[in-house]
C-alpha cells in the first residue's frame, strides 16, 4: 500500500522540477502501462492525479515514455 508520504514524495519531486524550469512531467511506462514486466503501479492513478493537482493545468503531463 502506498503511504501518504510517498505520494507526498512524488509530488514534491514534480514540484521541485516545474521550479526548476521542467515544462512537462513524464511518467514511465513501467508505472502506467506496466512495461515491460506487464503489472502496472495499482498507485499510479493517484499519484498522476496528486501530481496534476499539485502542478497545475499549465505543465503537461506524459503518461507513458514508450
Amino acid at each position: 500500500m502506498q503511504s501518504d508520504e510517498e505520494l507526498m514524495s512524488a509530488v514534491a519531486r514534480a514540484k521541485m522540477m516545474v521550479e526548476r524550469g521542467a515544462e512537462v512531467i513524464v511518467f514511465a511506462s513501467c508505472n502506467s502501462k506496466g512495461n515491460p514486466i506487464g503489472y502496472p503501479c495499482p498507485h499510479y492513478a493517484n499519484m498522476r492525479d496528486a501530481v496534476a493537482k499539485a502542478i497545475g493545468s499549465e505543465i503537461r503531463i506524459i503518461e507513458y515514455t514508450h
